[in-house]
């Protein structure tokens, strides 16, 4: 097996998370890795924004660490500007690792009911 990223990018409600885990059960990849993750606990989201840059953190140590042992690995996070999601291009381009980079567009409720003027704000700084 050869290790891939894929890297998933949206505001909240267009659908990372549910792309990432049909991709998962199409067999495509291996494991999916969000910065929510960090927020989860006993299958309970609770949302500390104190803790967001420890979040990213955790989420980066766990696609790498990952991607280290062959996975082929996806990470769903907003990354609405790219220095965002620089660092895992900067590593598979250090490692030769392939990975491709997917964007989603709002169609959906956001399942973490982040506010609706949020979300627009959101949507207003998202670098293409």
């Amino acid at each position: 097996m050869t290790a891939t990223l894929c890297i998933i990018r949206g505001v909240p409600g267009s659908g990372k998370s549910t792309v990432a885990r049909q991709l998962i059960e199409a067999g495509q990849y291996d494991c999916l890795f969000e910065a929510d993750d960090y927020f989860t606990k006993d299958g309970v989201y609770q949302f500390d924004g104190s803790q967001i840059k420890a979040a990213h953190k955790a989420c980066y140590t766990n696609v790498v660490n990952a991607l280290t042992q062959g996975k082929r690995v996806i990470v769903a996070n907003t990354f609405t500007r790219k220095w965002e999601f620089a660092e895992y291009v900067e590593y598979c381009d250090a490692h030769n690792i392939l990975y491709t980079i997917m964007v989603l567009e709002p169609k959906y409720r956001n399942v973490h009911n982040v506010p609706q003027s949020t979300v627009h704000e959101m949507i207003a700084r998202f670098e293409r």
